[in-house]
């Protein structure tokens, strides 16, 4: 790292529910946060800290569970007020291998000075395999509650290849944020007292009412229906990712990116243990064709890896 620099994190503390002398199961919840500040090193001799991330992203639903499997969940649909049925879900979206696109959006006139309305949103990552179009959120305006809206297209190959603003707003004075309801997010259990309380599945996909969770984390002997019950109250929420803990774009950053793309050189990094072995990773410039985002400096065949998930009952390093 060339200079000193502040990380602000919300801290995932670990608490271990015993059911007998040698089972475990870690329940991840927010329990406060810190900044941690971290001295200048040198690629040679770096400075480094171990971190976690905790969930920070809004609930996108919340309900009850209606019946459990092996490892699914399902719920049951609702009505609207002419009585026509509502599923809780749009199929596809929470597709584990999804990448989420990264979205631009800009403001009608001089929005600095005087609030405004959205009036584009431009794609700077398509993203990939959505097999319906996700919802996009548009962050609320600095002044009043005209929060804008917008509707996504997407290709055969499930990219997003256009965004159009169908209520542009009002009273903003920076342009907002733009997501998707889709991609990496996991199932929080919200069971109010229940010893499991916290813990936490990804999703590997969906249907209108049903949700596919990789059951890799369960405690050797646990099904999910020692976890997961019916109606037991649960909360869908973003899975922290690469990009959304750091930033998808250059200026989000608190990290030095690489000097050019396909290089980790001069670069701060962060490593994940996967599979049983520490990658590391990096932001990279834009280049070679390839968008600007997060990258491995030596296995260029993973591609962009913004999604790359910070397990909330997991540490990750920063060096």
């Amino acid at each position: 790292m060339n200079n000193a620099r502040n990380y602000f994190f919300l801290c995932a503390f670990l608490l271990f529910s015993y059911t007998h002398a040698n089972a475990a199961s870690n329940v991840a919840g927010v329990s406060g946060s810190i900044s941690k500040t971290m001295s200048s090193g040198s690629e040679a001799n770096p400075t480094y800290a171990v971190v976690s991330s905790g969930l920070s992203g809004e609930s996108v639903y919340s309900g009850q569970i209606a019946s459990v499997t092996t490892d699914t969940i399902s719920f049951e649909p609702s009505s609207d007020s002419s009585e026509a049925t509502v599923n809780p879900f749009i199929s596809g979206v929470f597709d584990e291998l999804a990448r989420s696109p990264i979205l631009t959006s800009s403001l009608i006139g001089n929005g600095t000075t005087l609030p405004a309305g959205v009036d584009s949103i431009a794609i700077t990552f398509s993203g990939s395999g959505f097999s319906a179009a996700p919802e996009i959120i548009i962050d609320y305006p600095t002044e009043g509650d005209d929060q804008a809206t917008a509707t996504a297209s997407i290709n055969g190959s499930g990219e997003i290849t256009s965004v159009t603003v169908t209520n542009a707003g009002s009273g903003y004075t920076v342009a907002p944020s733009v997501s998707v309801v889709g991609g990496s997010h996991l199932v929080k259990l919200t069971e109010s007292g229940d010893d499991n309380e916290g813990r936490v599945f990804l999703i590997k996909d969906n249907n209108e009412t049903r949700l596919t969770l990789d059951i890799s984390k369960l405690e050797s002997g646990e099904s999910l229906s020692d976890v997961l019950q019916a109606d037991y109250s649960i909360e869908i929420v973003p899975a922290p990712t690469l990009g959304s803990v750091f930033g998808t774009t250059a200026s989000e950053l608190d990290l030095s990116p690489s000097d050019s793309h396909g290089s980790g050189a001069g670069a701060d990094y962060v490593f994940l243990f996967i599979n049983g072995s520490y990658y590391s990773f990096c932001f990279m410039p834009a280049g070679g064709g390839k968008a600007a985002g997060w990258y491995s400096p030596t296995y260029a065949g993973f591609g962009m890896v913004n999604d790359a998930i910070l397990f909330p009952d997991e540490a990750f390093i920063i060096a």
